[in-house]
């Protein structure tokens, strides 16, 4: 769910507060309801009037949810909005909104664990000048499930183990996290294969999420190598692709699927593994010859394993390639004169990534 430019506005002012409450039954029904209010002293009706308006207007990209409705209660002294949403979440028409921020609240699960995030309404404060530290967050949180302690300080325990309640003043989120006791969607299955590319030095993953009881389900995969996290792609008829550079070494790669909607499904993940082969080098490359101009130089190296099957080169001037010299001999020419002279060799060889390294330079007299 979309979160909206009312309340990133709003940052602007003192006195804004945010409060919103999420309730899961164990069978998936849900009610949401949100609310914004602020002084009338912090901002004009018309303002406030406007803004309302860019919030169900379909092409600011901030448009409402289907089955949300909202209402204008302002009194005298204060500006006031709220919306309410109440549905099931096995419908698949509120996979989106699982997917995304509801409202404020990040919901995630892996496994057994649901971990809730609140934090305030996105906004462009580098480049609007917002406040977060004016604005005031609270919400409500019930699941099924047992709240996990200790809490954080921005949390406190609500009138049973099921229910926590949240609240932030400024830009860091609240985190707090459920243990659901069972799972509560249906399995998915995963697949990942690993491919390098032809030179070896990008790593090619392509993860297939099959066996679902939806073919058009929402979600994405987040891809690893060992502990590091790669990247994240989302899910495209059943397939989430992602290239990444990668070093020579092994690596033992992982693709977790998150599902669109945590609640109608499980999460799954596969693995692979791929061996990047390489060289190593434990010297630099050679420059010798005298560095005057018209005589040669010739470029030559030692000490790497294994025994490359090609050797490229490219001399240097100041740095910058000279055109066409690409042999292991370059003869000095009168543009050389009083720059500085190197040579960068690269080793190559079949289903191995290359490595390149660059001689210390000469001064050309």
């Amino acid at each position: 769910m979309k979160k909206t430019s009312l309340a990133a506005a709003a940052l602007l002012l003192s006195g804004c507060a945010v409060s919103t409450s999420v309730t899961v039954g164990e069978d998936g029904t849900f009610a949401s309801e949100f609310a914004v209010s602020m002084p009338k002293s912090e901002m004009t009706t018309p303002l406030w009037t406007q803004m309302l308006q860019d919030i169900n207007n379909p092409e600011s990209g901030n448009q409402l949810p289907t089955g949300m409705t909202c209402t204008d209660t302002s009194d005298s002294a204060t500006h006031k909005y709220g919306c309410s949403i109440s549905g099931s979440l096995n419908d698949p028409q509120f996979d989106e909104m699982m997917q995304s921020d509801s409202l404020g609240l990040g919901i995630t699960r892996v496994g057994r664990t649901v971990t809730v995030s609140m934090s305030p309404p996105s906004s462009s404060s580098e480049e609007d000048g917002l406040d977060m530290s004016m604005m005031t967050v609270t919400g409500k949180v019930t699941l099924p499930g047992t709240v996990n302690t200790p809490l954080a300080a921005c949390a406190t325990a609500g009138s049973d183990s099921s229910t926590v309640n949240l609240s932030i003043v400024g830009g860091k989120p609240c985190n707090v996290s459920y243990d659901l006791g069972k799972d509560i969607g249906a399995d998915t299955t995963s697949t990942l294969t690993a491919k390098l590319s032809k030179d070896s030095t990008r790593l090619l993953l392509t993860a297939t999420a099959a066996d679902l009881t939806s073919g058009s389900i929402k979600g994405g995969f987040d891809f690893y190598d060992g502990t590091k996290k790669l990247g994240s792609a989302p899910v495209t008829d059943g397939k989430a692709s992602l290239t990444k550079p990668v070093k020579p070494g092994a690596h033992a790669l992982r693709a977790v699927f998150i599902p669109g909607n945590f609640w109608r499904f499980n999460q799954s993940e596969a693995t692979a593994s791929v061996a990047v082969q390489g060289f190593t080098w434990s010297s630099k490359p050679r420059v010798s010859g005298k560095a005057t101009v018209g005589k040669k130089l010739k470029a030559s190296g030692a000490g790497w394993s294994p025994k490359p099957s090609t050797i490229t080169y490219q001399w240097l001037r100041n740095g910058k390639p000279i055109k066409g010299a690409t042999k292991s001999e370059y003869t000095l020419t009168k543009v050389d004169k009083g720059k500085k002279i190197s040579v960068a060799m690269r080793l190559g060889g079949s289903k191995r990534q290359s490595l390149t390294k660059v001689s210390d330079s000469i001064a050309v007299k």
